[in-house]
């Protein structure tokens, strides 16, 4: 699989200039967010930035198992220890 690079330009009101960073995209996902911009006509830069900010802020599915929430993530995800659990409740983070 090849992979397409696109420069990506952030811009923030109080910013008196521009940043510029450089991504990566599978072809398969450049070529869909390509065909996405131009079917909204909008450029591919704010295109991404939209399916970006929309796969971020997607609810995670859960459900109720025996009044216990639990969350139903993709395989890949890393896993939690008990630990790690530990640590948040005291860090409160």
């Amino acid at each position: 699989m090849h992979n397409s690079i696109i420069d990506i330009t952030y811009n923030e009101l109080h910013l008196f200039f521009d940043v510029r960073t450089t991504i990566t995209l599978d072809d398969d996902v450049f070529k869909l967010a390509a065909r996405q911009a131009k079917l909204r006509g909008l450029s591919l830069g704010k295109t991404v930035s939209d399916l970006v900010r929309r796969g971020l802020n997607a609810p995670t599915p859960s459900q109720d198992k025996d009044g216990l929430v639990v969350f139903q993530l993709p395989a890949d995800s890393p896993k939690v220890t008990t630990d790690e659990v530990r640590r948040i409740e005291t860090e409160g983070a």
